[in-house]
């Protein structure tokens, strides 16, 4: 069953874009392993274990676009989004053990135990055949990347470096190492056929090493941002405040927090301060003024039925406050698209608690209106309790 918080649209471009990848390197990697055996080329050996290494690690990002599917279930209530993001990090440091580590010790082991290269077009016809195949897939994770981008409403760069869609970014990295490795170490084959150096065989696997440890850094230090919680983007964060701002209900916003909860998807949680007379102005709107009063009016000479009315009339407003939270809720969820999830909480005011509990708007004089009505408010309160009469030893018997 599909996880209602992905967009059923991305997640078949994130998976057709892992799938183009694996059967390309699986390609790849047999055609490498064929030209390894007739050339005995490091740098070509290297090359080899380099798209082994992809392939396992687009598997593995397989398994996380497949992982975000499921439900969300007790355990889990906000699903299981975050899942991509803890398989694109095992892929990240695949790619820097098995990938950078081998291709670099044996790289560094070339450089003491000289060889011969052999059968050198056979390994160039390899390399240019595997630059054609992963130039395609690095083609199809760049297009996908692209239009995630736009959508987003991004830079192609600022959409990688916040790493929005982690899986398709894993695969466009690793295919741009892949591009940049397959062209290195065919210059250096070459090299080392010309010049009969093989320190230029040995430099190619190296090269390939070094470049598919930082391409692991970055993926890894991309996911574990990502799995720690992040906060949504300074934008979003905006548009939801502009639109709390603007509404009618609501005095002012305390303690804003998000996290994200996978690829684009995003909780929101608010502390906000409600405008009592707002919401009493739109309920009494909404069932009759002039009703409202009436019916009250009629039991002012009746305490106990004056009473009923009171609260019946304020288990309404208790409900419309419900229906505004609700209300809200909904509009936040429209204005920024990947909010899945709003918490809203209720605060009676902060001002008079200390100069640095402002207005975020910087609405100073509501502020200062505000203090002194609370202000007020508290002095009347302790002056009530000041004022009663302590209880009695006979009274808390009787309590």
């Amino acid at each position: 069953m599909v996880h209602p918080n992905v967009p059923r649209g991305d997640d078949s471009a994130q998976y057709r874009t892992v799938m183009v990848a694996i059967w390309a390197n699986v390609a790849i990697a047999c055609a490498k392993a064929v030209a390894f055996l007739a050339t005995g080329s490091s740098a070509m050996l290297a090359e080899f274990v380099h798209s082994c290494v992809d392939v396992l690690n687009q598997y593995l990002l397989r398994l996380g676009v497949l992982a975000t599917r499921r439900s969300a279930t007790a355990d889990h209530p906000y699903g299981y989004s975050k899942d991509v993001f803890v398989w694109s990090l095992i892929a990240g440091v695949g790619i820097f053990c098995f990938g950078g580590g081998v291709s670099l010790v044996h790289g560094i082991n070339a450089l003491f135990v000289p060889h011969e290269i052999e059968n050198l077009g056979a390994g160039l016809a390899v390399m240019a055949l595997s630059f054609v195949v992963e130039g395609y897939s690095l083609k199809v994770a760049l297009d996908t990347v692209r239009q995630d981008a736009k959508r987003a409403g991004m830079s192609l760069l600022d959409y990688i470096s916040r790493g929005r869609d982690p899986t398709t970014t894993a695969v466009l990295v690793e295919d741009s190492a892949s591009v940049i490795g397959v062209t290195v170490a065919g210059a250096m084959m070459y090299l080392t056929h010309a010049t009969g150096a093989m320190v230029w065989d040995a430099a190619g696997s190296i090269f390939v090493g070094c470049l598919l440890a930082a391409s692991a850094g970055f993926l890894i230090q991309s996911n574990r941002k990502l799995l720690i919680g992040r906060a949504m983007g300074q934008e979003e964060r905006a548009q939801v405040l502009d639109l709390l701002r603007c509404d009618p209900v609501v005095a002012a916003v305390y303690d804003t927090k998000s996290e994200e909860l996978g690829p684009g998807l995003y909780r929101f949680k608010a502390e906000i301060e409600f405008s009592g007379d707002q919401i009493v102005r739109r309920h009494l709107d909404r069932v009759g003024r002039a009703e409202t009063l009436e019916q009250i009016r009629s039991c002012s000479c009746d305490n106990k039925a004056l009473e009923r009315a009171l609260r019946e009339f304020g288990k309404d407003v208790i409900s419309s406050s419900g229906a505004e939270i609700d209300r809200i809720e909904q509009e936040i969820k429209c204005a920024v698209k990947g909010i899945r999830h709003v918490d809203i909480e209720t605060d009676r005011g902060r001002w008079f608690r200390g100069p640095q509990d402002t207005w975020p708007w910087g609405l100073e004089e509501e502020s200062g209106r505000a203090a002194e009505v609370y202000k007020t408010m508290e002095e009347d309160t302790l002056s009530s309790f000041a004022a009663s009469e302590p209880c009695s030893t006979e009274d808390r018997k009787r309590t």
